[in-house]
């Protein structure tokens, strides 16, 4: 197993709200439905908040080069697969984009929710990792919610 610093935990969550961002914008420009559009168009606004937080965080940390080496037992390979989910298929449906957008907010969420098993982590990171799981569960209840009223 390859450990991973702190820096480079914050980098790859970093990565991955990018990759949501990427995944909404997408998304919204698949579907027509002007209400699932707005859906996608907030949850890209909110990732990219995410990302924002991430990065003000490293910004900081930057200041503790303890913090940013500290090594920590993360395989980098797990973390990939935790998060893992499809591409958005030329002409897929929403109910099809909306349960990907679903399974990558649960997966964001469980892979924020592995991080904080970590009891090496600074306790700012906890309280950031903490913060963003609670918006993952959000999203997925916002999407969940939507794919409800598909028929």
């Amino acid at each position: 197993m390859r450990k991973l610093t702190t820096h480079g935990i914050l980098e790859f969550s970093e990565r991955i709200e990018r990759e949501s961002f990427d995944f909404y914008t997408a998304a919204e420009r698949a579907i027509a439905d002007r209400s699932l559009k707005e859906l996608c168009r907030d949850l890209a606004t909110q990732e990219q908040g995410h990302v924002n937080q991430i990065r003000a965080r490293l910004d900081r940390a930057k200041l503790d080069r303890a913090i940013l080496e500290k090594q920590l037992p993360v395989d980098g390979a797990i973390m990939k697969r935790i998060v893992a989910t499809p591409p958005i298929a030329p002409g897929a449906t929403p109910r099809a984009i909306l349960t990907i957008a679903h399974q990558r907010e649960m997966n964001t969420r469980q892979f924020y929710a592995t991080l904080l098993t970590l009891t090496e982590l600074d306790h700012d990171i906890v309280k950031l990792f903490e913060e963003l799981m609670r918006q993952e569960e959000l999203h997925a209840e916002s999407v969940k919610k939507r794919l409800a009223l598909l028929h």
